[in-house]
């Protein structure tokens, strides 16, 4: 698959707080054939967005902007999380992004993520790929920790679907809070810190087939 057949009309938008990061991420995407740079921002606006997909520069400090983007997820964006190396990936994840990049990534492959991301895909960099596979640390391995009540086994098959907590809430008939509640029950029970290495480590165990 060409890029320009990737990449086709894919709408995004760029938020960092940083406006250096903020107008080189626009300059760099916005010269690759196939992507229609919506707007750049500080910080995310209310309301709805135009956007397929959106990048979202992270900073130095993550943990204060997963908030944040935790929201946005909610309200049914798609989000690509750059973070700093070693940190930061956790918790993006468990926010809900889509996928977590290195905040130094050249364009080209920001671009395949952006699309991949879009398409419904997760998207890992090196990294964070090495970070969720590595072996279970000493203590989980008879995760998880408690049994998964009926409801959360419902809500683990939703999440290895990549569903977001509002649409998975919609399927159940619950709300995106209650949804958002298994969600974290389950991370708890199987000593995850995100929804990717949750469905990681379910499928490990057999409790899920991916």
């Amino acid at each position: 698959m060409n890029a320009a057949t990737t990449l086709a009309n894919l709408r995004v938008r760029v938020i960092a707080g940083d406006p250096f990061v903020r107008d080189a991420l626009g300059a760099a995407l916005a010269g690759l054939a196939g992507i229609d740079m919506v707007e750049t921002q500080s910080e995310p606006s209310p309301g709805g967005v135009d956007a397929d997909v959106t990048l979202w520069d992270l900073g130095l400090r993550p943990e204060m902007a997963v908030e944040a983007l935790g929201r946005a997820v909610e309200a049914g964006q798609t989000v690509l999380a750059l973070v700093p190396a070693g940190a930061g990936i956790g918790p993006a994840l468990f926010a809900g992004a889509a996928g977590v990049l290195s905040r130094t990534s050249e364009p080209e492959p920001l671009a395949a993520g952006l699309a991949a991301a879009a398409h419904g895909l997760t998207v890992l960099d090196a990294e964070a790929r090495d970070s969720l596979l590595a072996p279970p640390s000493e203590g989980l391995s008879g995760f998880p920790l408690q049994p998964l009540t009926p409801r959360e086994a419902e809500v683990l098959g939703l999440l290895a679907k990549g569903w977001t907590n509002r649409v998975i809430g919609e399927a159940l008939g619950i709300s995106a809070h209650t949804a958002k509640f298994h969600v974290n029950a389950i991370l708890g029970k199987l000593g995850a810190e995100g929804r990717t290495e949750a469905v990681i480590r379910a499928a490990r165990i057999g409790l899920i087939t991916l």
